[in-house]
């Protein structure tokens, strides 16, 4: 018997798996043929899209990769569409022409979705609480707040707002001009009836000595705190409270029904209860007297497109945006149709130029 009438012996005892054999390699041929076909019709669909198209937007990156790449050139602006890909297209002869995003443009964008995120928090603190912010100022502080706040202004429909002096470091100036306190509370769940004077004392101890131990590790002397203490209380069978401040019981209980009459608009003829106690106590501040400012009268030598100047040079002038105005801890843009000016206390004033009311 010759090798091919072996072979041929094999095949016919195995026509089913040969045939599923054939059958399967004659799929994924054609698979890979559609899938070739599919990618060109969309390159080609895509490059006749192109066409009419002004920009392209590729969808944006991480913040970080964002910021690497306007800042040092590293990675792609986009997740889809890198520079290579972006020169390719502009390359196509179905392209009429075609604008790159810039890495100062790319930067631009990173403050615009900064400005967005911080004009959002800005409406949930007004617009959503029911407040019309376009009647009030917007106060502005951060070394780098003075940066964004035309922008933000603008975005609310406010017409007013203010860089205050010292303002890059202002939270940490109101920290120290501000008294050092400690809180502390506890439950007294007792009816007012049924406690007196010595009971009550006694509840306040444990807090009082916990502010003092909190502020003296602090260096502060315990003969110089000033202490408050308070009772909460409220009608047995409710759940409101009231605060009132610490006195003997039966003149508790007159306090609350007068309080619950001024707060409510009447009393109630039911008994009353202590819910709480809490002791609030207060050093003497860090800083007694906030000092001078101390301004430098130049500005850096810089090279700008737009007037650059000190915060002190602004005293008897007024300036028009846009420009910038430098201090010690602060940067302000002064934006397109915004003017500023300087207060007697070093506050920089900021109005827009469709105001209808100025400071």
């Amino acid at each position: 018997m010759t090798l091919f009438s072996l072979a041929r012996g094999s095949l016919s005892n195995r026509r089913a798996s040969v045939a599923l054999t054939v059958l399967t390699i004659a799929i994924s041929i054609a698979l890979l043929v559609l899938v070739e076909q599919m990618r060109s019709q969309v390159r080609e669909g895509f490059y006749r899209s192109v066409s009419g198209t002004d920009l392209i937007v590729g969808a944006p990156t991480s913040s970080v990769q964002l910021l690497l790449f306007s800042v040092f050139g590293l990675g792609n602006p986009t997740s889809n569409v890198s520079w290579d890909r972006y020169r390719e297209i502009a390359g196509q002869p179905i392209v009429d022409w075609s604008i790159p995003i810039s890495r100062e443009e790319a930067a631009r964008g990173v403050i615009r979705i900064a400005n967005e995120h911080m004009s959002r928090a800005l409406r949930v603190m007004s617009a959503e609480r029911g407040v019309d912010p376009k009647s009030a100022t917007l106060m502005s502080f951060g070394g780098a707040g003075g940066l964004h706040v035309c922008e933000l202004a603008e975005s609310l429909g406010m017409t007013r707002a203010v860089v205050p002096a010292r303002s890059g470091v202002l939270s940490a100036l109101g920290m120290l001009v501000a008294r050092p306190g400690r809180q502390a509370t506890a439950s007294f769940l007792r009816r007012a009836n049924a406690v007196s004077g010595d009971d009550v004392e006694q509840g306040f101890q444990p807090l009082v000595d916990q502010v003092r131990d909190e502020l003296g590790a602090e260096g502060m002397a315990a003969d110089d705190l000033d202490i408050e203490r308070w009772i909460d209380c409220r009608y047995v069978g409710q759940s409101a409270t009231l605060e009132l401040p610490i006195q003997s019981p039966d003149d508790l209980v007159d306090a609350f029904h007068e309080l619950h009459e001024k707060t409510f608009g009447h009393q109630l003829n039911l008994s009353v209860e202590l819910v709480g106690l809490r002791v609030e106590a207060r050093g003497a501040p860090r800083l007694e007297e906030v000092p001078s400012l101390d301004m430098a009268d130049e500005a850096p030598d810089v090279e700008h497109d737009v007037p650059v100047m000190m915060r002190s040079g602004l005293s008897d002038t007024n300036i028009e945006g846009p420009a910038i105005v430098m201090d010690t801890d602060a940067t302000t843009w002064v934006a397109e149709n915004w003017r500023a000016s300087l207060d007697s206390r070093g506050h920089l004033l900021l109005g827009h130029a469709d105001a209808e009311q100025s400071f």
